[in-house]
């Protein structure tokens, strides 16, 4: 029979599992296995993340660990979850949107990633919020599998030196006026929100 302190941290263990299982492929992406500083049962612990790869999915141990006094051992509860880092390939009409919609969330501040698919292999434009500023990490993947990709630039600037080429890519391609069957319409809407949030090279 479980006592109340394992109760208090297998259910501590399965709240991060179910967190984990709520985030992101680009969140998903970003988490490391570094240990963290956690109180649980107002007791010190650390809690691990283990990571393993399997192709188009995330295999992500849950790992809370109370050290003993020696140093070693100690209490040690585990959960664990599988999350698919996509659930199917994007075709280029959807990265175009995808896109525009990664570039109004980095210019707001949040993290964004996008996929580009070219078959079989594929690129991650990846997004992060740094400060002031917006860092670039283009990855290039193998068979298009996240497991397979490695960083080929990595660029850090305002917002408007980084994501300002890409949103005038963009509006280039927008004045295509392409249309089905060619390439299905990309919704444009919001991309004079986007140049906004962006700002000017000045102001950014």
């Amino acid at each position: 029979m479980e006592t109340d302190f394992e109760i208090t941290c297998n259910t501590f263990v399965s709240r991060e599992v179910d967190r984990l299982a709520r985030l992101s492929s680009c969140e998903l992406m970003q988490l490391t296995q570094m240990g963290v500083d956690v109180t649980v049962a107002d007791k010190a612990a650390k809690l691990f993340h283990r990571i393993i790869d399997f192709g188009d999915t995330r295999q992500i141990g849950v790992i809370l660990l109370f050290p003993s006094k020696l140093g070693f051992g100690g209490w040690q509860f585990r959960g664990g979850v599988r999350v698919h880092l996509r659930s199917e390939r994007i075709s280029d009409d959807e990265a175009a949107q995808e896109l525009l919609e990664a570039l109004e969330s980095a210019a707001r501040g949040s993290a964004a990633n996008v996929w580009w698919h070219l078959e079989p292999d594929g690129y991650y434009m990846r997004f992060f919020s740094i400060g002031d500023e917006i860092k670039l990490v283009l990855e290039f993947a193998a068979e298009s599998k996240s497991s397979y990709a490695k960083d080929v630039l990595s660029i850090q600037g305002t917002r408007a030196e980084v994501l300002l080429p890409f949103w005038r890519f963009l509006r280039d391609f927008q004045s295509y006026n392409y249309s089905e069957p060619d390439w299905p319409s990309v919704d444009y809407s919001r991309i004079a929100a986007v140049r906004e949030a962006i700002g000017s090279p000045k102001e950014a």
